[in-house]
């Protein structure tokens, strides 16, 4: 009599191992068909590649970040991170400039999030080329030129810059060649392309030669001409060019232009070639390039010893630092 095999049955364990092991299997069919078939373990997240998934593991779950920067030991899990970290924060290489008020950023995407955050502004002028759009169109022209058609006919003869405008071309020249200013100061340092600018500047900042003094509050200038625009714009209150747009006033017309030009029309014609900051008028360029690149700060307090850039941070920082006693008033 031959014996029968007998199949004994599955215990609880055993068939819930079963199933498992199918289901996990048939998990696996239905992945090997997408596109991402590489899944983490740990969060489920799945990738295309291997390697990404690697990098996901490394850098997210075992926070192997093997790449650090050695200016300030942050660590990062690629290489790519490191460069974007350290020319963003350090290096503060922010290529992409705000051409409505010249703020720069490190990347393209923060560029675009900042200018339909704060300005909002409807572009009416695009490029056909590069679909970049602009708010007037002489700059889209002035884009296409230097751009596209690379129409850069004004050269620098000194170092060989080409620009597609003539201003553009001299600010360049003002700004970084100060072999063409001949007079210097001896003091500090500061060009001048004219002898009588140089001798205000001596008179009026390092022997404080101010002989025009107010009689309301006791400031002075080294001109006439200044103390009276001093006394109609500041006591007087005469400001009789009002803004049509805001309703601000001021003493001057040529203050009301600026005004204008920088706040309500956002014209920041003169930009800076070594960080692309633009400001509206070209005294504050020349400031901002002494003050921030040349780290010319040539108002010293004479309190402290703390120099400044502009005349205007001096005062401030004596009057918030050292309250203007009378044992400590300049």
């Amino acid at each position: 009599m031959e014996a029968k095999s007998l199949e004994m049955p599955c215990t609880k364990p055993e068939l819930e191992e079963h199933i498992y092991k199918e289901a996990k299997e048939g998990l696996e069919a239905d992945r090997s068909f997408s596109l991402r078939e590489h899944a983490c373990e740990l969060c489920g997240k799945t990738f295309a590649h291997k390697g990404h998934l690697k990098q996901h593991i490394d850098g997210i779950h075992k926070k192997l970040r093997t790449h650090t920067c050695d200016l300030c030991g942050k660590a990062f899990a690629r290489n790519a991170d490191v460069k974007r970290h350290i020319d963003g924060v350090h290096k503060k290489l922010r290529e992409f400039t705000c051409e409505l008020c010249g703020k720069a950023f490190a990347l393209k995407q923060e560029l675009k999030k900042h200018v339909d955050g704060v300005h909002k502004r409807l572009r009416a002028h695009p490029c056909e080329i590069c679909g970049k759009a602009f708010l007037e169109k002489r700059d889209l022209k002035r884009h296409i030129d230097c751009i596209h058609k690379k129409l850069r006919e004004c050269a620098c003869e000194i170092c060989g810059k080409a620009f597609a405008q003539k201003a553009c071309l001299k600010n360049h020249v003002d700004g970084i060649h100060k072999d063409l200013r001949q007079y210097t100061c001896e003091i500090c340092g500061n060009a001048f392309k004219e002898k009588g600018h140089l001798k205000k500047h001596v008179d009026g900042i390092h022997k404080q030669l101010r002989e025009h003094a107010c009689d309301v509050c006791g400031k002075a200038f080294t001109e006439k001409k200044t103390l009276m625009m001093h006394i109609d714009g500041i006591h007087k209150k005469l400001r009789q060019y009002t803004c049509e747009l805001c309703g601000k006033a001021f003493s001057q017309k040529k203050s009301l232009k600026r005004h204008d030009d920088s706040i309500h029309k956002k014209l920041r014609a003169y930009a800076c070639d070594i960080c692309g900051k633009a400001f509206a008028v070209k005294g504050n360029l020349v400031i901002h390039i002494k003050g921030v690149h040349k780290k010319l700060r040539e108002y010293v307090c004479k309190i402290c010893g703390e120099a400044f850039s502009r005349k205007g941070d001096m005062t401030r920082h004596v009057d918030s630092i050292h309250k203007r006693t009378p044992e400590t008033s300049l």
